[in-house]
């Protein structure tokens, strides 16, 4: 339910409670009379909604926080103000004799979603015609005669029909025209959504294969079982190293020492999230003699595509095998490995130093700039990276992998994980 307000006052009137039944489109509109409280709004629902009148259901209201009202709600109240405004735009102070004739007229037209009125929806049948006189032909029927009319008869009217025909048919049809855009434009979505999963099926499948031949699972035709040390290894070693090696960017960040461990990747994978927004990196590695984990993984949420939050794996290294700090200083240096770092949240407060801020900050977009080239450029044309095919394409474009790094001087000084 929801109230429209701020009307001009109409018999002691100057508000409408709009109640809509979601399965029936069956709506009450019910004037209540100001100061109203919850309570006296529980008392008027009570006494006025029929599907409480026939179940006896005794209603026990709380206050609560009031979220937005959804489309029904909104259509509801649209349709009984346009309803008002084609009969009370002379005498704006009489809407509170119309309202019995908007509820009627409401219930009584045609729903497209329910394929049937609200009426019918309820009480089963269409609504019976009534008859009355006017006392003035000449002028026009009495409004008190009408509401007297109705009353007798259950609130049904064909002459209301005819009045909702005349004011609102047009507005209608453009309604459900529009109605008619809305389903082809779910059926698009639909469709995109289905197309998207079978791209993605087909994709993954491809990667599969690409997986199985770089780890030397599955061997390609023509290749020959020749005892010699090249036949001994499996595969193309080292193949994710040298692709991430070949794009300048990533280039930045591999280390000598990185290389080692680095050898030992056998894939990366990335997978999409809506809820929260964002998307994680996988990286599987073999048993290697510098870390336990199988699998590392970062994770950024997002919103709006902006960086919000990063999540990274703790790596286990082992004893005299960290990558990322000194041996025997234990000082934080520049690694690869640096990027699965979980950056530092710090909880506001007026005491923290500003450059401090900037710099995690700083940290977040560029670790973010690193796993978007790893999504967008390496895993999708990781063979063309590996076989420099993708890099030259890039200089024969004037294409820079590093164009999203800020001038070296500022880097040399921001590089620093915090």
């Amino acid at each position: 339910m929801d109230f429209i307000t701020n009307l001009p006052k109409s018999n002691g009137y100057e508000a409408i409670l709009v109640v809509v039944d979601r399965l029936s489109k069956y709506s009450h509109f019910i004037s209540p009379q100001a100061p109203f409280t919850a309570r006296s709004i529980a008392s008027i629902f009570m006494k006025e909604v029929e599907l409480f009148k026939f179940t006896g259901v005794v209603l026990t209201m709380l206050s609560v926080y009031h979220p937005q009202m959804d489309g029904q709600m909104k259509v509801a109240n649209w349709c009984l103000k346009a309803y008002l405004w084609c009969f009370i735009y002379d005498p704006p102070k009489s809407w509170a004799q119309w309202i019995p004739w908007a509820d009627l007229w409401y219930n009584t037209t045609f729903h497209v979603s329910t394929g049937c009125t609200p009426f019918e929806a309820i009480y089963g049948s269409k609504p019976q015609g009534i008859e009355f006189s006017m006392t003035n032909k000449k002028e026009g029927f009495s409004i008190a005669e009408v509401s007297s009319a109705l009353n007798e008869e259950d609130r049904t009217d064909v002459v209301v029909n005819a009045l909702k025909r005349k004011c609102l048919s047009q507005v209608e049809k453009r309604v459900e025209y529009l109605e008619a855009i809305q389903a082809e434009h779910d059926a698009l979505v639909e469709e995109r959504a289905a197309c998207e999963a079978k791209y993605q099926k087909s994709i993954q499948s491809l990667y599969t294969k690409r997986y199985k031949i770089v780890n030397g699972i599955t061997e390609v035709e023509g290749v020959t079982n020749e005892t010699t040390a090249e036949a001994e290894e499996k595969g193309v070693p080292s193949f994710w190293l040298n692709a991430m090696k070949n794009n300048d960017f990533l280039a930045e960040e591999i280390t000598e020492c990185d290389k080692g461990a680095l050898k030992y990747l056998k894939d990366i994978e990335w997978t999409g999230m809506k809820y929260p927004e964002g998307f994680m990196l996988k990286f599987s590695f073999e048993s290697n003699p510098y870390f336990l984990n199988s699998d590392l993984t970062k994770t950024f949420l997002t919103v709006n595509y902006e960086p919000k939050e990063a999540i990274g794996t703790k790596i286990e290294w082992f004893p005299e095998k960290c990558l990322t700090r000194t041996v025997f200083t234990d000082e934080p240096k520049k690694s690869f490995f640096n990027f699965f770092k979980q950056p530092e949240v710090l909880e506001y407060s007026k005491d923290i130093d500003e450059e401090v801020i900037e710099q995690l900050q700083y940290q977040l977009e560029y670790d973010y700039a690193i796993g978007v080239a790893i999504r967008d450029k390496i895993i999708p044309c990781a063979v063309s990276w590996f076989t420099k095919e993708e890099a030259a394409r890039g200089k024969e474009f004037g294409v820079l992998d590093s164009s999203n790094k800020e001038d070296e001087g500022e880097e040399e000084t921001k590089i620093k994980k915090v």
